[in-house]
């Protein structure tokens, strides 16, 4: 087994999403990608927030 570390990636990193849902299909959509990719807003959202 490995461990994740968090990393500073060397340069910007811009996530863009370009679909346009309504309240339900975004709490799906963002559902999904939390399953798959748990770290995402741990990476991804602003030092505020973390």
């Amino acid at each position: 087994m490995h461990s994740v570390m968090p990393v500073t990636p060397p340069a910007a990193v811009v996530d863009m999403c370009d679909v346009v849902l309504r309240r339900e299909g975004w709490r799906s959509y963002l559902s999904a990608l939390l399953v798959r990719a748990p770290r995402y807003g741990v990476m991804f959202a602003p030092a505020s927030l973390r």
